[in-house]
C-alpha cells in the first residue's frame, strides 16, 4: 500500500499541468457538482510557496457570511493543519481559515467567513495544501448572505477543486 501511495505521489505535475484544477470548478460553476465516484483522480504534488495571504478585517464591510466547508473526498486525505483556505473577491482577500481537525471525531472542515458589500462580485475559494504544495482555486459563487450555499451534507459545502 506504502509503494501504491507512493507511485501516485511520484506521477507529479505543477498546479498548472492536466488535472484541472483552476477556475470554473465543473459544472455549472458554482463548485458543488461532485463526481460519481466512479473515476480516479491523480492528485499531484506541486511546487507553490505557501501563500502570504492576510487575514480581512471584517469591519471594512457591510456583510459576512459564514459557511462550513468539507474538503473534496479525493484531498481530504493531504490536509494538514497547516492549510489554507482563502475567499477572495477582485483579487482582494475577504475570507481566510486554517482547517478545524478534530481527529477523535474524526472531524475536518474549514469554518470560512467573508466579508462583502452586498452582491458586488464573485467568488473564489483558494485551497493550499501544505503536504501537496500546491493551491487549487475555482470560482464558488456571487456573495449572498442570506443564501449560505449548501452542499452534500446539511450543514456544509463541498467545493470541486480537482475534477
Amino acid at each position: 500500500m506504502i509503494i501504491a501511495t507512493l507511485a501516485l505521489v511520484a506521477m507529479g505535475c505543477s498546479k498548472s499541468d492536466d488535472d484541472d484544477n483552476g477556475g470554473n470548478g465543473g459544472g455549472n460553476g458554482n463548485g458543488n457538482e461532485g463526481g460519481n465516484g466512479n473515476t480516479t483522480l491523480v492528485i499531484t504534488p506541486g511546487t507553490d510557496e505557501r501563500p502570504a495571504w492576510e487575514y480581512p478585517n471584517f469591519d471594512n464591510w457591510e456583510q459576512t457570511m459564514s459557511v462550513r466547508i468539507l474538503m473534496q473526498n479525493e484531498l481530504e486525505p493531504y490536509m494538514t493543519q497547516n492549510d489554507l483556505l482563502c475567499a477572495t473577491m477582485n483579487d482582494e482577500v475577504r475570507g481566510l481559515t486554517p482547517p478545524t481537525i478534530e481527529e477523535e471525531y474524526n472531524s475536518r472542515f474549514f469554518p470560512l467567513t467573508i466579508g462583502a458589500d452586498g452582491a458586488e462580485a464573485r467568488i473564489f475559494l483558494h485551497y493550499y495544501c501544505d503536504s501537496l504544495h500546491r493551491i487549487f482555486t475555482i470560482d464558488w459563487a456571487g456573495f449572498d448572505a442570506n443564501a449560505i450555499p449548501m452542499g452534500d451534507d446539511s450543514y456544509f459545502y463541498r467545493p470541486i477543486f480537482v475534477k
